[in-house]
């Protein structure tokens, strides 16, 4: 994610704040949950709130902890029925605490 806004020529700390940021499959290495959850904390308003699915990954399943961690709190979780009959997304919505 940083790395991306890093190649497309922007400071993350320049991004400014959001009320509500959607994240999909972004959390595709384990390497990533830190990196991710800083952004998510760093970049939404007080009483923001941060959507992110993931296709089943087996480390992303750590990613509310790291969030925790990060000052966001997991609100809810819902598991969804993918078109592949093997996998389940899970949604995650946190807030800002």
């Amino acid at each position: 994610v940083l790395e991306g806004v890093r190649r497309a020529g922007h400071d993350p700390a320049d991004l400014g704040t959001f009320g509500c940021i959607l994240g999909g499959d972004v959390l595709y290495e384990a390497r990533n949950a830190v990196p991710v959850a800083a952004f998510l904390s760093a970049h939404l308003e007080p009483d923001g709130e941060a959507w992110l699915a993931d296709p089943g990954r087996l480390h992303a399943r750590d990613f509310p902890v790291q969030a925790a961690a990060a000052g966001l709190y997991l609100v809810e979780e819902r598991r969804i029925p993918s078109a592949d009959p093997t996998a389940t997304v899970t949604l995650w919505r946190f807030v800002k605490g």
